[in-house]
């Protein structure tokens, strides 16, 4: 089974982490969502423009800047933006979080019974109790991203003494899976609770007809990805940003 072209892989990340506002410029897709992620508000690079990468660069802070949004540029290690890196670094654009999207084939399903979905509530409220972000503290703009979710998505929490202990996000898009939003309790961590989680999401979605599994990492997040290794992802293509 030939793996997704990073074009669909690219795709389905869009729509499984949708934004708010999204547009396309000239091959690039520009994003905005309250500035909840990077992901979900910048401008993904998908097309070289060499010849006129200071005119889009342009386009792209006005785009932010009309939002009240810094500009971020997300670029790809599969598309030769040697030109437009040095124009954004020449304007003082930092380069941060080199990240890596990683995929694995999923195997037919087994006979266990998939996971079933719980509601939004419960599972933001398993997550608050497990995550602490300075950025959104009521968890209100990371709410509105997942009210936009497609309609296939498993929303996992694993519980201890009724304590909510790790959780995570499936959504399907087509024959692939998007894992998102893993997360252990730092107490917990160390016990097999995250394979536990990937392993019951790609369970869940094997018995949707999924073959392909992708998810996103921070490169230096060792213990992030140590996990995914370990549940059978592969590096795929790399990304980082310009902000």
């Amino acid at each position: 089974m030939k793996m997704p072209h990073w074009r669909e892989l690219e795709e389905t990340t869009f729509a499984c982490w949708p934004a708010r506002e999204q547009v396309e410029r000239h091959g690039w897709v520009l994003r905005a969502s309250e500035g909840y992620t990077k992901r979900a508000n910048s401008a993904n690079v998908l097309v070289a423009r060499k010849e006129n990468a200071a005119a889009m660069i342009t386009e792209c802070q006005i785009f932010f800047e009309h939002r009240s949004l810094r500009p971020v540029f997300r670029l790809l290690s599969v598309v030769d933006n040697s030109v437009l890196d040095a124009e954004l670094a020449g304007l003082g654009f930092a380069k941060v979080e080199p990240s890596l999207v990683m995929t694995r084939k999923l195997a037919p399903a087994d006979e266990r019974a998939p996971a079933v979905s719980i509601g939004t509530d419960e599972w933001m409220g398993a997550y608050g109790a497990i995550s602490t972000d300075p950025n959104d503290p009521a968890h209100l703009k990371h709410r509105a991203i997942l009210d936009r979710l497609p309609p296939d998505r498993l929303f996992l929490v694993l519980r201890e003494e009724d304590i909510p202990v790790a959780c995570g996000i499936g959504v399907m898009r087509g024959n692939i899976v998007s894992l998102l939003d893993i997360l252990v309790c730092p107490e917990w961590r160390g016990r097999g609770l995250g394979l536990m989680v990937v392993n019951t999401i790609l369970t869940w979605a094997a018995a949707r007809s999924a073959e392909w599994a992708m998810l996103q990492v921070v490169e230096n997040n060792t213990p992030a990805r140590r996990l995914y290794v370990g549940a059978g992802f592969e590096p795929t293509y790399g990304y980082y940003y310009r902000v």
